[in-house]
């Protein structure tokens, strides 16, 4: 927002600045100085006074130019023609035709009686510096008055985007409630009404889709309890072996089955800003260690803790442990032959980092793999198994904690996921 502004701000003052440069080149070079030649115009024809007054008596005509040098805060000098070779020969001539030309502002050459006079400001007079007070004063007048109308209208804009960016920046984050106020005095043209019809679309949009994974998660139970039941008739009944082997197979995918219903369910929970997380002081040690030990029988890689075991952190322990057994369990998927598990805490957080010797995962696919049911088209393969959705899981309750979920590649050029969840505020 600050970006805005100070945009606004130098490109009007660039044109400002511009303006100004533009309007003193077209007086001083463009358009004729017409007060400049009125000035000149009497200078000389004081000159030719003085010239024709000379004619007759010329001490007459010297106390003439003093008395004219005084009246008009002026001091003169006797020059003589060596001194001017840096006038053009046009000017020569007309200073000898007219008997007086001017150099610079407020500077006269005159020509009298074959005498040059070089006419130029007497510093001595206070007049002189209240004219440049005076053209000093006009810029900086309007200087002034341009801040003050850029500040005006930078307030303006202010007051009009401030609401509409916490309304925005709270959407983002996930607050599908929020919308921009539509009340004349601080609304943006129709920009606000735009945001909330936009914000109303997108809120029903994720509200159906929310409802139809709720819809067909419950629905799946009913069919897949009732294949339960038939399966244990079948287990009761003596049947033929390569029977048996199908009437297992079965039963294995009805397990998955079941498993990816729950994960939908637990998903839809956290998804959206309904999750409701509840933290509480409690050591996590307690928990993590016998998770470690019991996903260690499942996984042929070893899983290294390191874990003070007496840390006690302000988290929501039952959230938190399904995050971090997605990620282990993950990891077990892909690992060679370690995986670590560590937790790290710092004054400003607690970081929960699961790293693994896999294959790991190309950098480009970040952002993709929190995504629910991506799959990368690697080792990382529908082969490994998994429904995906762990990483999306971790995702939420990760943003749930107002902390982030990081991917990175380690040292073993394996995968690292790291859960940063600041403290909580007391």
């Amino acid at each position: 927002m600050r970006r805005i502004f100070f945009e606004i701000y130098f490109s009007s003052f660039l044109c400002f600045f511009i303006g100004i440069i533009l309007v003193s080149y077209y007086f001083q070079n463009i358009r004729p100085d017409y007060e400049r030649q009125l000035d000149v115009a009497h200078v000389a024809s004081f000159a030719r006074v003085v010239n024709d007054i000379t004619l007759i008596d010329k001490s007459k005509a010297d106390h003439a130019i003093d008395e004219f040098v005084k009246e008009s805060f002026f001091d003169v000098k006797v020059i003589s023609w060596d001194e001017l070779n840096n006038l053009r020969d046009q000017q020569k001539s007309q200073l000898r035709s007219e008997r007086a030309i001017s150099i610079e502002e407020d500077e006269y050459i005159l020509y009298v009686n074959e005498t040059l006079y070089y006419l130029f400001p007497d510093k001595r007079y206070d007049i002189w510096d209240e004219l440049e007070y005076e053209d000093d004063f006009l810029f900086f007048w309007f200087g002034g008055c341009f801040l003050l109308f850029s500040l005006l209208t930078v307030y303006l804009l202010h007051r009009r985007l401030i609401p509409l960016e916490q309304a925005t920046t709270q959407f983002a984050q996930g607050d599908l409630t929020a919308r921009a106020s539509e009340k004349n005095a601080i609304k943006l043209g129709t920009l606000n009404r735009q945001f909330n019809v936009m914000a109303q679309k997108v809120s029903q949009v994720i509200a159906s889709q929310k409802q139809l994974t709720n819809a067909v998660a419950h629905e799946l139970r009913t069919p897949l309890f009732r294949m339960e039941c038939q399966l244990a008739l079948l287990e009761e009944m003596d049947v033929d072996p390569a029977v048996q082997r199908h009437v297992d197979g079965l039963t294995d995918d009805i397990e998955e089955l079941e498993q990816l219903v729950e994960e939908l369910l637990y998903y839809a929970r956290l998804e959206g800003v309904d999750i409701e997380l509840s933290r509480t002081e409690g050591n996590v040690f307690e928990w993590l260690e016998p998770l470690v030990t019991k996903l260690q029988l499942v996984s042929r890689a070893k899983i290294i803790l390191e874990c003070d075991d007496s840390l006690t952190l302000s988290v929501d322990h039952g959230h938190l442990k399904r995050a971090l057994s997605n990620l282990i369990t993950n990891a077990t998927r892909y690992a060679n032959s370690e995986i670590i598990v560590s937790v790290q805490w710092n004054e400003e957080q607690i970081e929960f980092l699961v790293s693994d010797d896999g294959p790991g995962i190309p950098e480009s696919e970040y952002e993709k793999v929190i995504q629910p049911f991506y799959r990368i088209g690697t080792a990382r393969d529908r082969n490994s198994g998994g429904h995906g959705l762990g990483l999306s899981i971790v995702e939420q309750v990760s943003r749930g904690h107002h902390g982030s979920l990081t991917i990175s590649r380690n040292t073993q050029q394996g995968a690292t996921f790291l859960i940063s969840i600041p403290h909580a505020k007391h």
